[in-house]
């Protein structure tokens, strides 16, 4: 948006001054950064810039800004008006750069000094309503400092808000508002106005009678009549039984119902990290970063939270049986006219966590198992994750094996039972080299970011310049990125791993339960009724080398 002063005939001068504002509901509220109130400011500041030139040159000035404003966090460097801002003194090179405050600026230490150094080699004057900042040596170490200082700030922000809803969760309460279909969430205010009155403290959380009428009968129809959401929802559209929100009912809004286990009293907190994604929701979709969805924490720090349970436990458990039942049937549809294959969709990289599909080879005249990230750009990720080195394998011998193993299983169910109590009790050899991929891993986020730290710190001296350190900062995050989603993968698979010693019973008896008529049948079975044995059995299929895969039940 431009600004400019009433022209004057006298004028013979005019200074192009580009303002960026920037806010957010904490300062506004607490600060009182108000975007009038800022601008109000810079253009104080640049009548102020104005009047010194008038002093020098004994003629009248006009000021002709141009203003960005912001309100996304200012940890951000793709901000949308920022960017724009880069590219007006890029192209028009003002003659100054007009911002509230260095944290008004950027919250990142590295980024205000990229930006910095960029808006000084178009030629542009760098100046601070709120900051007396100098392009010297010392002017820019007092401007780092300042910048870092409120980085650190806003991360004690965040360390402190964080910790405030661990401590409410540790001790029983609910941090925010909880919009699960079935209950109703009561405010804190209506609580304690209860009490007050004289009536029973009725909890955060307290269910709705009708919408609890309607979770039970979809959990009866998951387990009586073993249909899935996609089912349920036409079901429930046909009935025209409003949602939540009043709207119509979709399958991925019915399969969080059916699979939550906060309708057997268990609300489940802390499982995603949002950290770093407040500021994106501001972003236009095509300048985000990250997708706004956060990262599953690791199982151990979740939090669960009891409530009033609206199920009981057998008819939970029924359902969720059978919702395992249709999500192994349906991993891997065949499409009309291909057979598929034994394992597609169960095999899993035992390097890297990454499926393993299937690839035709005209060399051996057959079929090769490969792990999707044998070539890791044709997947087209966001995120390209590190080529893992698990060679091309014959697919014959890996099926043959697992059949056999299957075969062993019905024969003697004892057998399976004893290794899975072994399993139990002494982590596998398959667990052992998961930890210790993570622990390299590790070793490798850490040598990644003490590149970037020394890449900023080559930035400051001036050594690297920005646009260069821009690139190899990128390079440097996607790098991280790629290796924190191969961890997360194998933490997943990990946990994965895991057994109980009731899951342990409840598989080997329906093993028994099957053993006669399975063990009639088993040489006669076409490749559809292996594949319905395999993904019923068995969860994944993890393969380490030609010579050996790892069988991991469907516990």
């Amino acid at each position: 948006m431009q600004f400019a002063e009433p022209r004057s005939t006298q004028v013979k001068r005019t200074i192009k001054v580009a303002v960026y504002l920037r806010v957010s509901t904490v300062d506004q509220g607490k600060r009182g950064f108000s975007i009038p109130e800022q601008r109000k400011a810079c253009l104080e500041k640049a009548r102020a810039l104005a009047k010194v030139v008038e002093t020098d040159s004994f003629d009248p000035v006009l000021v002709e800004s141009y203003e960005f404003v912001d309100t996304a966090g200012g940890d951000l460097i793709e901000r949308p008006e920022l960017s724009n801002a880069r590219e007006f003194v890029k192209e028009s090179h003002p003659d100054y750069f007009i911002c509230l405050d260095p944290d008004r600026f950027s919250r990142a230490t590295y980024q205000a000094i990229l930006i910095a150094n960029e808006i000084e080699a178009a030629g542009t004057k760098l100046e601070f309503v709120q900051h007396d900042y100098q392009a010297t040596s010392e002017g820019r170490l007092f401007f780092t400092l300042r910048v870092a200082i409120a980085e650190y700030e806003k991360a004690k922000i965040i360390e402190r808000t964080s910790r405030g809803k661990r401590g409410k969760i540790a001790a029983g309460g609910i941090p925010h508002n909880i919009r699960a279909y079935g209950y109703d969430h009561v405010s804190e205010p209506e609580r304690q106005l209860r009490q007050r009155e004289g009536h029973p403290d009725p909890g955060t959380l307290v269910p709705n009678s009708t919408e609890a009428a309607w979770v039970r009968q979809m959990y009866e129809w998951v387990a009586n009549e073993e249909i899935g959401s996609m089912t349920i929802a036409e079901r429930l559209n046909e009935m025209a039984v409003p949602a939540k929100n009043g709207g119509s009912w979709h399958r991925g809004v019915v399969d969080g119902i059916i699979r939550n286990p906060i309708y057997i009293g268990q609300l489940r907190l802390n499982r995603f990290d949002f950290t770093g994604l407040g500021g994106q929701a501001h972003l236009p979709a095509e300048k985000r970063t990250k997708k706004l969805t956060g990262k599953l924490r690791p199982e151990e720090e979740w939090v669960t939270v009891s409530v009033p349970a609206i199920l009981d436990a057998d008819l939970w458990e029924r359902a969720q049986a059978v919702l395992q039942n249709i999500k192994r049937r349906s991993s891997t549809r065949i499409s009309p006219g291909r057979r598929g294959h034994f394992l597609s969709g169960i095999l899993t990289c035992g390097l890297c966590g990454a499926p393993v599909h299937y690839v035709w080879n005209n060399k051996v005249n057959g079929y090769l198992v490969r792990c999707a990230n044998r070539y890791p750009l044709v997947r087209g990720l966001k995120e390209t994750p590190p080529t893992c080195s698990l060679p091309h394998i014959k697919a014959a011998p890996i099926e043959a094996r697992v059949w056999d193993k299957l075969k062993d299983w019905f024969e003697d169910p004892d057998l399976l039972e004893e290794d899975l109590a072994r399993q139990q009790e002494e982590p596998s050899e398959h667990q052992a080299e998961i930890q210790e991929k993570l622990a390299q891993l590790a070793e490798q986020l850490e040598e990644a970011k003490t590149r970037q730290s020394r890449v900023l710190y080559l930035v400051t001296k001036g050594v690297v310049h920005p646009e260069v350190a821009e690139a190899q900062l990128g390079e440097i995050k996607r790098h991280l990125d790629a290796l924190e989603q191969q961890q997360e993968a194998l933490k997943q698979m990990l946990g994965r791993t895991n057994q109980t010693a009731t899951s342990i019973g409840r598989y080997v008896g329906m093993v028994r339960d099957m053993q006669k008529e399975v063990l009639e049948e088993m040489e006669q079975m076409d490749l559809q009724q292996r594949q319905t044995l395999a993904r019923m059995l068995l969860r994944e299929v993890v393969i380490h080398s030609k010579d050996r895969a790892e069988t991991i039940p469907a516990l």
